[in-house]
């Protein structure tokens, strides 16, 4: 059974162009598309990690 691995972040709900696109941004752009889910979330801040194992192997592919 391989390990589990989550991000904790606060999910980003507007935008801003003027700004620099930082890691938080990505990630909330990766859980807007479907790439991320919340496994758990307390006091604003989300836990998310991959929704199913077809997205963990497509990631996977992707890094490799």
């Amino acid at each position: 059974m391989k390990k589990k691995e989550y991000i904790q972040v606060k999910i980003i709900e507007k935008y801003n162009t003027d700004i620099d696109f930082t890691d938080r941004e990505l990630i909330s752009l990766l859980f807007y598309l479907g790439y991320l889910t919340i496994k758990n979330n307390e006091l604003g801040i989300s836990e998310l990690g991959t929704p199913n194992d077809v997205i963990s192997q497509e990631t996977n592919c992707l890094t490799k």
